[in-house]
Protein backbone atom coordinates (compact mmCIF):
# COMPACT_ATOMS: atom_id res chain seq x y z
CA UNK A 1 0.00 0.00 0.00
CA UNK A 2 1.42 3.20 -1.06
CA UNK A 3 1.64 6.49 0.80
CA UNK A 4 -1.02 8.16 -0.73
CA UNK A 5 -2.95 4.98 -0.51
CA UNK A 6 -2.11 4.97 3.45
CA UNK A 7 -3.57 8.81 3.89
CA UNK A 8 -6.40 8.17 1.56
CA UNK A 9 -7.92 5.17 3.84
CA UNK A 10 -6.82 6.73 6.94
CA UNK A 11 -9.48 10.25 6.02
CA UNK A 12 -12.54 7.60 4.53
CA UNK A 13 -12.10 5.77 8.04
CA UNK A 14 -11.84 9.70 10.12
CA UNK A 15 -14.87 10.65 7.79
CA UNK A 16 -16.86 7.76 8.79
CA UNK A 17 -15.89 7.71 12.36
CA UNK A 18 -17.24 11.44 12.64
CA UNK A 19 -20.79 10.85 10.88
CA UNK A 20 -21.18 7.97 12.56
CA UNK A 21 -20.71 9.65 16.02
CA UNK A 22 -23.05 13.06 14.51
CA UNK A 23 -25.53 11.05 13.85
CA UNK A 24 -26.21 9.51 17.44
CA UNK A 25 -28.99 12.22 19.14
CA UNK A 26 -28.57 14.03 22.64
CA UNK A 27 -31.13 14.69 24.58
CA UNK A 28 -31.47 18.20 25.77
CA UNK A 29 -33.96 20.02 28.05
CA UNK A 30 -35.92 21.82 25.64
CA UNK A 31 -37.06 25.64 25.81
CA UNK A 32 -40.79 26.58 25.84
CA UNK A 33 -40.12 29.38 22.90
CA UNK A 34 -40.72 28.60 19.57
CA UNK A 35 -38.90 30.47 17.22
CA UNK A 36 -40.39 34.55 17.06
CA UNK A 37 -42.36 35.89 14.16
CA UNK A 38 -43.22 38.78 16.30
CA UNK A 39 -42.32 42.52 15.54
CA UNK A 40 -41.13 45.36 17.81
CA UNK A 41 -44.30 47.01 17.71
CA UNK A 42 -46.64 46.17 20.42
CA UNK A 43 -50.08 45.67 20.62
CA UNK A 44 -52.29 48.59 21.08
CA UNK A 45 -54.36 48.80 24.29
CA UNK A 46 -57.34 46.62 23.89
CA UNK A 47 -56.25 44.79 20.82
CA UNK A 48 -56.12 41.13 20.75
CA UNK A 49 -53.98 39.17 18.67
CA UNK A 50 -54.14 35.28 17.79
CA UNK A 51 -51.37 34.04 15.76
CA UNK A 52 -51.20 30.58 14.44
CA UNK A 53 -47.66 29.20 13.16
CA UNK A 54 -45.67 26.23 11.46
CA UNK A 55 -42.12 25.59 12.61
CA UNK A 56 -39.68 23.37 10.75
CA UNK A 57 -36.16 23.01 12.25
CA UNK A 58 -33.15 20.27 11.77
CA UNK A 59 -29.52 19.94 12.92
CA UNK A 60 -26.55 18.45 10.78
CA UNK A 61 -26.56 14.64 11.31
CA UNK A 62 -29.25 15.31 13.98
CA UNK A 63 -32.76 15.23 14.19
CA UNK A 64 -35.51 17.03 12.69
CA UNK A 65 -38.31 19.01 14.69
CA UNK A 66 -41.74 19.87 13.38
CA UNK A 67 -44.36 21.24 14.97
CA UNK A 68 -47.16 24.50 15.72
CA UNK A 69 -47.67 27.01 18.04
CA UNK A 70 -50.98 29.07 18.95
CA UNK A 71 -50.42 32.42 20.57
CA UNK A 72 -52.52 35.10 22.14
CA UNK A 73 -51.50 38.18 23.18
CA UNK A 74 -53.11 41.08 24.21
CA UNK A 75 -51.93 44.96 24.17
CA UNK A 76 -52.62 46.29 28.31
CA UNK A 77 -50.98 49.52 27.89
CA UNK A 78 -48.73 51.87 24.93
CA UNK A 79 -46.12 50.18 26.61
CA UNK A 80 -46.71 46.61 27.77
CA UNK A 81 -47.66 43.65 26.50
CA UNK A 82 -48.89 39.95 27.48
CA UNK A 83 -49.35 36.28 26.22
CA UNK A 84 -49.71 33.19 26.18
CA UNK A 85 -47.81 30.64 23.87
CA UNK A 86 -48.95 27.07 23.25
CA UNK A 87 -46.69 24.84 21.13
CA UNK A 88 -46.42 21.31 20.16
CA UNK A 89 -43.41 19.57 18.31
CA UNK A 90 -42.05 16.37 17.27
CA UNK A 91 -38.74 14.88 16.84
CA UNK A 92 -38.96 14.11 13.33
CA UNK A 93 -37.39 9.78 11.98
CA UNK A 94 -37.84 6.54 13.28
CA UNK A 95 -37.16 5.40 17.05
CA UNK A 96 -35.79 2.12 17.19
CA UNK A 97 -37.24 1.93 21.24
CA UNK A 98 -40.46 2.66 19.82
CA UNK A 99 -40.86 6.40 21.61
CA UNK A 100 -43.29 8.91 21.85
CA UNK A 101 -40.99 11.99 20.43
CA UNK A 102 -43.46 14.54 20.88
CA UNK A 103 -42.52 17.78 23.24
CA UNK A 104 -45.40 19.93 24.60
CA UNK A 105 -45.07 23.58 26.65
CA UNK A 106 -46.85 26.58 27.87
CA UNK A 107 -45.56 29.88 28.02
CA UNK A 108 -46.57 33.32 29.71
CA UNK A 109 -44.56 36.60 28.03
CA UNK A 110 -44.82 39.55 28.94
CA UNK A 111 -43.38 42.52 26.36
CA UNK A 112 -42.32 45.99 26.97
CA UNK A 113 -42.09 48.76 24.19
CA UNK A 114 -39.99 51.51 25.80
CA UNK A 115 -41.35 55.18 25.00
CA UNK A 116 -44.03 53.56 22.74
CA UNK A 117 -41.21 53.50 19.95
CA UNK A 118 -41.73 51.14 17.13
CA UNK A 119 -38.72 49.88 16.44
CA UNK A 120 -37.25 48.12 19.65
CA UNK A 121 -39.08 45.73 21.89
CA UNK A 122 -37.81 43.98 25.19
CA UNK A 123 -39.78 40.53 26.19
CA UNK A 124 -38.97 37.96 28.77
CA UNK A 125 -40.83 34.59 29.31
CA UNK A 126 -41.46 31.94 31.68
CA UNK A 127 -43.23 28.15 30.76
CA UNK A 128 -42.67 24.64 30.92
CA UNK A 129 -43.99 21.94 29.05
CA UNK A 130 -43.61 17.97 29.05
CA UNK A 131 -42.04 14.99 26.15
CA UNK A 132 -43.53 11.67 27.00
CA UNK A 133 -40.07 10.04 26.61
CA UNK A 134 -37.64 12.38 28.35
CA UNK A 135 -40.17 13.70 31.66
CA UNK A 136 -40.91 17.57 32.31
CA UNK A 137 -39.25 20.93 31.93
CA UNK A 138 -39.32 24.79 33.43
CA UNK A 139 -38.25 27.29 30.81
CA UNK A 140 -37.18 30.79 30.86
CA UNK A 141 -36.11 33.37 28.63
CA UNK A 142 -34.94 37.24 27.83
CA UNK A 143 -34.23 39.06 24.83
CA UNK A 144 -34.59 41.99 22.30
CA UNK A 145 -36.67 42.32 19.32
CA UNK A 146 -35.65 44.72 16.39
CA UNK A 147 -38.14 46.14 13.79
CA UNK A 148 -39.12 48.46 10.93
CA UNK A 149 -42.76 49.03 11.09
CA UNK A 150 -43.91 50.47 7.82
CA UNK A 151 -47.28 49.65 6.31
CA UNK A 152 -46.08 47.00 3.70
CA UNK A 153 -43.85 44.69 4.47
CA UNK A 154 -42.06 45.20 7.96
CA UNK A 155 -38.63 43.07 8.35
CA UNK A 156 -37.73 41.92 12.10
CA UNK A 157 -35.33 40.29 14.02
CA UNK A 158 -34.93 38.90 17.30
CA UNK A 159 -32.63 37.57 19.67
CA UNK A 160 -33.12 35.68 23.48
CA UNK A 161 -30.98 34.12 25.65
CA UNK A 162 -32.42 30.30 27.56
CA UNK A 163 -32.28 28.29 30.43
CA UNK A 164 -34.26 24.85 30.42
CA UNK A 165 -34.50 23.07 34.17
CA UNK A 166 -35.51 19.04 33.49
CA UNK A 167 -37.70 17.61 36.09
CA UNK A 168 -37.95 13.92 36.91
CA UNK A 169 -35.26 13.64 33.44
CA UNK A 170 -35.69 9.88 32.38
CA UNK A 171 -33.29 8.23 30.63
CA UNK A 172 -34.22 7.79 26.94
CA UNK A 173 -33.19 5.70 24.26
CA UNK A 174 -32.10 7.58 21.20
CA UNK A 175 -31.26 4.48 18.85
CA UNK A 176 -32.76 5.01 15.57
CA UNK A 177 -32.89 1.01 14.69
CA UNK A 178 -35.03 -1.61 16.08
CA UNK A 179 -32.02 -3.82 16.30
CA UNK A 180 -29.19 -0.88 16.55
CA UNK A 181 -27.50 -1.10 19.88
CA UNK A 182 -29.21 1.19 22.88
CA UNK A 183 -27.65 4.81 22.86
CA UNK A 184 -28.83 6.41 26.47
CA UNK A 185 -28.87 10.05 26.51
CA UNK A 186 -30.70 12.17 29.61
CA UNK A 187 -31.51 15.85 29.71
CA UNK A 188 -29.81 18.08 32.16
CA UNK A 189 -29.85 21.47 32.49
CA UNK A 190 -29.65 23.43 29.33
CA UNK A 191 -28.78 27.03 28.46
CA UNK A 192 -29.02 28.38 25.17
CA UNK A 193 -29.97 31.39 22.56
CA UNK A 194 -32.74 31.80 19.80
CA UNK A 195 -32.10 33.81 16.66
CA UNK A 196 -34.62 34.86 14.44
CA UNK A 197 -35.65 37.22 11.30
CA UNK A 198 -38.12 37.52 8.36
CA UNK A 199 -40.96 39.61 7.44
CA UNK A 200 -43.96 40.46 8.07
CA UNK A 201 -46.91 41.98 5.39
CA UNK A 202 -49.97 43.19 6.48
CA UNK A 203 -53.23 41.64 4.22
CA UNK A 204 -54.97 45.23 3.70
CA UNK A 205 -55.68 47.98 5.56
CA UNK A 206 -53.42 50.01 2.98
CA UNK A 207 -55.35 53.24 2.69
CA UNK A 208 -55.86 53.95 6.35
CA UNK A 209 -52.49 53.17 7.99
CA UNK A 210 -50.59 54.17 9.74
CA UNK A 211 -53.50 55.35 12.00
CA UNK A 212 -55.28 51.14 11.27
CA UNK A 213 -53.37 48.18 11.87
CA UNK A 214 -54.69 45.08 9.28
CA UNK A 215 -56.89 42.64 11.03
CA UNK A 216 -55.08 40.01 9.04
CA UNK A 217 -50.84 39.82 8.84
CA UNK A 218 -48.86 37.27 7.57
CA UNK A 219 -45.41 36.00 8.48
CA UNK A 220 -42.76 34.04 7.52
CA UNK A 221 -38.78 33.73 9.00
CA UNK A 222 -35.93 31.46 9.47
CA UNK A 223 -34.83 31.01 13.35
CA UNK A 224 -31.39 29.11 14.57
CA UNK A 225 -31.21 27.46 17.91
CA UNK A 226 -28.28 26.97 19.88
CA UNK A 227 -28.33 24.40 23.11
CA UNK A 228 -25.69 23.61 25.23
CA UNK A 229 -25.82 21.44 28.30
CA UNK A 230 -22.00 21.36 29.49
CA UNK A 231 -21.51 17.73 27.74
CA UNK A 232 -22.42 18.98 23.99
CA UNK A 233 -23.32 21.51 22.20
CA UNK A 234 -26.36 21.50 19.18
CA UNK A 235 -27.82 24.02 16.84
CA UNK A 236 -31.15 23.71 14.96
CA UNK A 237 -31.55 25.68 11.56
CA UNK A 238 -35.44 26.48 10.19
CA UNK A 239 -38.24 28.07 9.01
CA UNK A 240 -41.16 29.15 10.32
CA UNK A 241 -44.34 30.09 8.99
CA UNK A 242 -47.73 32.09 10.37
CA UNK A 243 -51.07 33.99 10.12
CA UNK A 244 -51.90 36.69 12.73
CA UNK A 245 -55.60 37.95 13.36
CA UNK A 246 -56.16 40.98 15.51
CA UNK A 247 -59.45 42.21 16.87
Amino acid sequence: MTVKTKHLALLLTLAATTLMAGCSHHVYSPPARAPSLRSARNLKKGVTSVQAAAHMQGAVFGPEVAGGSVSVHRGITPEIELGVDVTLLEVLGSSGANLDRGIYSGRVEGRFNPQRNHYVALFSGLGGGYAPAGGGFVSGDLGVTLGFENCYVTPFTSLAALVSVPINARPVDTRVGVSDKPEISQAQTTFGAQYSFGARVPLGGWSSCPQRVAPVTLAVGMGFTYLNDGDKTQGFLGMSGAVEFRF
